[in-house]
């Protein structure tokens, strides 16, 4: 992971990793509108996947601070992103930007505070926000369809909602995970086909001759007579 501010933030963000937990300070106007403005802790993940933790502790700069998990297409102040945060007097919340530099839309979900666990699910152009008490009863917080490119960034986000002042948010239990690639096409293996039996028969007059029967499932398995001329019939 890295660290790094996005936007016009005149308190300079940072993180440190002690053990499992994240400690991340965040300044900025607020990540909403056609611009953001905020302290990215994140890595690069290509395709589909998801990004978990639980958000420990949180300041409270202002009640619409943010402290959650995120999915972003670049570093740049208007870049596409879905979010699912917490926040100190406004609860869980998950908002996206489908198109650089558009307006943000949100959903609110219920009033609940830190600490409380966030996850963030991406299934191609499907990003699904949950949310979770104890990291294992699991509910929807809501979805929304961005066109992203498969080369993106995830991570811990962090505004203060007041730029200039440094809100400071602990996360533990982070989990990023990418999408197991689908089992193979088991049909479009070529199949072998099984070694014909071999069947000894009389022939008419003396002797005896060999000759391969089709030894395939469910094929053929008449078996016809060889005259003294070598004729098959």
């Amino acid at each position: 992971f890295s660290g790094g501010d996005i936007g016009a933030v005149t308190a300079a963000g940072s993180y440190t990793l002690s053990g499992s937990t994240f400690t991340v300070l965040g300044s900025g106007t607020d990540i909403w509108n056609q611009a953001d403005e905020f302290q990215f802790v994140s890595e690069a993940l290509s395709g589909d996947g998801s990004i978990t933790a639980r958000v420990v502790s949180q300041t409270n700069t202002n009640a619409w601070a943010k402290a959650g998990v995120m999915f972003r297409e670049t570093l740049t102040t208007g870049s596409t992103n879905a979010l699912v945060a917490i926040t100190p007097g406004y609860g869980a919340v998950i908002q996206s930007r489908s198109t650089t530099g558009a307006s943000s839309l949100s959903t609110q979900g219920p009033i609940v505070t830190a600490p409380y666990w966030v996850r963030l699910v991406r299934a191609g152009t499907i990003f699904t926000g949950y949310i979770s008490p104890d990291g294992a009863t699991w509910s929807t917080l809501g979805q929304y369809t961005i066109t992203m490119a498969s080369q993106a960034h995830v991570g811990l986000a962090v505004s203060s909602h007041a730029n200039g002042t440094l809100s400071t948010a602990a996360f533990d239990n982070l989990t990023v995970t990418a999408a197991a690639p689908p089992p193979p096409d088991t049909q479009a293996l070529p199949r072998s086909r099984p070694r014909a039996p071999l069947v000894t028969a009389a022939v008419a007059g003396g002797g005896g001759a060999t000759w391969s029967v089709d030894g395939v499932a469910g094929g053929n398995s008449t078996v016809g007579t060889i005259t003294a001329n070598g004729l098959y019939t």
